[in-house]
């Protein structure tokens, strides 16, 4: 069994034996029993510098790891950690955390069976190839859970809907927007069509209430959108039917 750290980008040649491989920084661990000679790399990307993944937040340095000899290895454990403080900033759930890697060549991102240790903020994963790896948490999803209202209405008499939204996603959804579209012919009592918000945590529900009213008979649909700067975000409508 052999302790080494080794720097970014630089080649190291390793014999047959059981490793336990780290960066200078501890953001990476790679317990690895090698059966042959091989050349390890570890390249890192810094968080910041890395390109953006859709649907998912990065929650640590990209790191590629590249070793001349894919079939050297018996066992091999990768042990990456993440800033707690990265955590609390963003409103990431801890417990939602997902280790993404590439196999191969290929461009498409995918999550990697992990387990997490919360109480030294490392994920750790035995990994089956080397290429890209990285802890990152699913973007905000936002959903219309409810939009309630009456569908039968007067004319001219005032009625009212209500929306209630939640982000079901791991992290905190920001600048949200609660759009209200409506047709011509119904009159909106409130100030504005669209309500906004700073932050949206994950499991934490929104809700907005409109007041309105027709001056013609008719059936009418009212659209309302969901959205935020980042993730999903949803659209539901509701058909009123305005009568004498």
């Amino acid at each position: 069994f052999q302790n080494i750290t080794i720097n970014k980008g630089v080649p190291v040649d390793l014999g047959p034996n059981f490793y336990s491989i780290s960066l200078p920084n501890n953001q990476l661990q790679l317990l690895i029993n090698l059966t042959k000679s091989v050349t390890l790399t570890i390249n890192t990307t810094i968080r910041e510098e890395s390109p953006l993944i859709e649907d998912y937040s990065q929650l640590s340095d990209l790191f590629d790891i590249e070793i001349n000899d894919s079939n050297a290895f018996t066992f091999s454990t990768l042990i990456l950690s993440y800033d707690q403080l990265l955590i609390d900033e963003l409103g990431a759930i801890e417990t939602d955390l997902r280790i993404l890697t590439r196999d191969g060549d290929s461009t498409e991102w995918m999550e990697f069976p992990a387990d997490i240790d919360e109480n030294n903020n490392v994920m750790a994963a035995n990994v089956t190839h080397f290429s890209s790896w990285m802890v990152a948490s699913s973007n905000p999803v936002l959903r219309i859970l409810s939009l309630l209202g009456q569908t039968e209405v007067n004319v001219k008499s005032f009625s009212s809907i209500r929306l209630i939204g939640s982000n079901v996603g791991s992290i905190r959804a920001e600048n949200i927007s609660i759009e209200l579209f409506v047709p011509v012919g119904i009159i909106v009592n409130n100030e504005t069509n669209t309500y906004s918000a700073n932050y949206l945590y994950p499991q934490e529900n929104i809700s907005v209430s409109w007041r309105f009213f027709a001056d013609e008979i008719g059936t009418y649909s009212i659209v309302l959108v969901l959205s935020s700067s980042i993730g999903d975000g949803d659209t539901s409508s509701i058909q009123i039917e305005i009568s004498v």
